[in-house]
């Protein structure tokens, strides 16, 4: 398949691609403009060894104490993602389901993390804050309860940082979708080629 045959074909159905990449734009735009939430929310977690939880298990400069604290980190994620916890995230914020792809937990390091979340208003992502911060400290706090080590924390989470995201998500998804359309377009003029190539070779 030559070059100049694959331009050709494509000159011929030059409109039909442009349709196709401006629906494909136009999809995507709508997507983000519709399903992606409005707002995001950023919220600070530190997770802190109390001070009366020092055992022999945590000498050595404090490195199994680091270690404890980025085991104890993990469990945020699956918390979060636990049926308990998004049935109260529901219940905090009415009318509002969560999922388990409700909230994005990155671990920065073993005490930092950061908890990313979407809302439909300001007031929504605060409320979800609120209760964020309640569910990690009760949750810490029952562990804390339950162990027999000495080896409770505490966890902080800080105020939410929230921004209007839905512009983001229009351009991110106008060319996402306008990418789309143009892999189709190849591929469509890809397949109109064959036919003209197999006439050739009869």
């Amino acid at each position: 398949m030559s070059i100049t045959r694959f331009l050709k074909q494509a000159r011929r159905i030059w409109f039909w691609l442009f349709l196709l990449i401006a629906a494909f734009g136009a999809a995507g735009a709508l997507t983000g403009r519709f399903l992606e939430p409005e707002y995001k929310a950023l919220v600070s977690v530190d997770v802190f060894r109390l001070a009366g939880s020092q055992t022999a298990d945590y000498d050595y400069d404090g490195y199994y104490a680091v270690l404890a604290a980025d085991e104890f980190s993990k469990n945020i994620r699956f918390w979060l993602q636990s049926p308990r916890a998004l049935s109260e995230a529901s219940g905090a914020v009415m009318e509002k389901e969560f999922s388990e792809k409700t909230f994005s937990v990155k671990k920065l390091s073993p005490q930092y993390l950061k908890i990313e979340y979407g809302a439909r208003s300001v007031q929504e992502a605060e409320a979800v804050s609120v209760w964020l911060s309640a569910f990690l400290r009760e949750k810490a706090l029952a562990l804390d309860n339950l162990s027999s080590g000495g080896t409770a924390f505490a966890v902080e989470a800080g105020k939410p940082l929230i921004w209007r995201a839905r512009p983001g998500n229009i351009r991110a998804g106008l060319f996402s979708g306008l990418f789309l359309g143009v892999i189709f377009s190849l591929i469509a003029v890809f397949l109109k080629l064959k036919p003209v190539e197999d006439e050739d070779r009869r």
